[in-house]
Formats: C-alpha cells, sequence, structure tokens
C-alpha cells in the first residue's frame, strides 16, 4: 500500500531546497492573490487551483513540488490529492505564504500579471 500521508515542509527548508534547484515551488494561489504579492523564488509553477482542471499535466512527477498557498490549507489539500494519484514526491508548504512572509523569505509586491498569462479554466 502507497502511504499517501501528507508531508510538510517549513518555508526556511523549502526556500533552500527550491534555490539551490532541489525542488519546484507550485503555487496555487489565484491571480488575484498573487497580484498582491507573490513568492520570489525560482523554480516555480503559478499554478492557480482553478486551472488545476486544464492544467493538471505541468505538475512533474520527477522531482519534487512543493504545493504552496496563502496559508497551508488548499495546499494541504491539494498534496493529499497528488498523493493519491501517486505524485509522491509532493509536499506542503507549512503555513503557505503567510509563514513565508513572518520569516522575511522574499517576495515581490503589487504584481502586475499579463493579461496573456492569466489563463482561463
Amino acid at each position: 500500500m502507497i502511504n499517501t500521508a501528507v508531508k510538510h515542509i517549513q518555508p526556511q527548508d523549502a526556500f533552500d531546497k527550491i534555490t539551490k534547484g532541489d525542488a519546484l515551488l507550485i503555487d496555487i494561489r489565484e491571480w488575484e492573490e498573487i497580484e498582491i504579492f507573490a513568492y520570489d523564488v525560482e523554480p516555480q509553477l503559478v499554478l492557480p487551483l482553478s486551472e488545476l482542471s486544464t492544467r493538471f499535466h505541468e505538475i512533474p512527477r520527477d522531482q519534487e513540488v512543493i504545493i504552496a498557498c496563502n496559508s497551508g490549507s488548499r495546499s494541504h489539500q491539494l498534496v493529499q490529492y497528488l498523493r493519491e494519484q501517486h505524485y509522491l514526491n509532493a509536499v506542503n508548504l507549512y503555513g503557505g505564504i503567510q509563514e513565508w512572509l513572518n520569516l522575511n523569505l522574499p517576495v515581490t509586491w503589487d504584481n502586475q500579471i499579463p493579461d496573456e498569462k492569466k489563463k482561463s479554466a
């Protein structure tokens, strides 16, 4: 039986892994949230939860993915779903961008997202 229990990662550990290229951050917040402030780290993939059904194939199976949202709630649910779909490399960012901010990890503010980046679901 596959262990589908949700794994969590602390923001500082996530930042270190992402910046070393050992993991991909997937921000599942909606475009309106990202326009206010966004994770300032690469590599990352912005995949709003509302677009998941049409963009699910963009989530890599061959590397660790850190799923992130505002507080860690939506990302926890998605990681649980992904692990049930055999994405055993998916982990939840503990506390989301709120905890990321509390630790003074890098963000960008007042992002202007071009319309062509805002794919419709």
